[in-house]
């Protein structure tokens, strides 16, 4: 995949990132003032002032965005060149996705030996807002493009979306969304991704989070 398409398709998720960010304060009238706001399972305090507000913006702009796409390459079997009106569901499920792995390699960063210079201090990388060096969301990002050799990717989706019942053009419920999404980590087949258990009747079982833990170490 060239870096000319991952880098339109960062630009893109951070630019509908900073165009939703500025909708917050128009949208905060309606609160109550014991009210909380949560973005993607971070819980603020109902952002009342200037403070609050911001605070609430930098977790929207450090997120990754994803949304309807048109002009990429056909999905293989259709002649769907974009995802506008049938879509959102997978890019939701990819941002929730993408938000995980930023998360876990912020974790990964935190719990890694940090090797300092012969003068004592190394210099820290430059962040993006989501906290990542440019390369690591640029490396976050290239498993979602939109191409088949993205394991996240919209034609991955669809096409498993088509072997559980949902052909391509048609809209994907949360919960086929999360089966399609867990079954294209494990066809990953990679320890440097996640893996994902979901709670059909919303609850964790010990059991399955370890099968994950133990596909991830012992991939294949």
């Amino acid at each position: 995949m060239n870096s000319p398409t991952v880098a339109w398709l960062k630009s893109a998720a951070r630019e509908a990132s900073y165009r939703l960010s500025r909708l917050l304060p128009e949208a905060n009238d309606g609160l109550r003032a014991d009210a909380v706001v949560w973005v993607l399972g971070r819980e603020f305090a109902a952002p009342a002032d200037s403070v609050a507000e911001a605070a609430v913006a930098r977790c929207v702009r450090a997120c990754i965005w994803f949304t309807y796409r048109q002009g990429f390459a056909p999905i293989p079997g259709t002649i769907f060149t974009s995802d506008a009106g049938w879509g959102c569901m997978m890019r939701s499920g990819q941002m929730i996705v993408a938000a995980a792995m930023v998360r876990l390699q912020l974790a990964r960063r935190a719990t890694a030996v940090h090797v300092r210079s012969v003068d004592g201090a190394a210099d820290p990388p430059q962040l993006q807002e989501s906290g990542l060096t440019e390369a690591e969301e640029e490396a976050i990002v290239r498993v979602f493009a939109d191409s088949v050799d993205a394991p996240f990717s919209l034609p991955c989706i669809t096409a498993e979306g088509a072997a559980q019942g949902t052909s391509a053009g048609s809209w994907m419920g949360p919960a086929a969304i999360a089966q399609v999404m867990a079954r294209l980590a494990v066809r990953a087949n990679s320890p440097d991704l996640l893996r994902i258990s979901v709670a059909m009747d919303g609850t964790l079982y010990q059991d399955e989070v370890r099968s994950c833990i133990l596909l991830r170490v012992n991939p294949g």
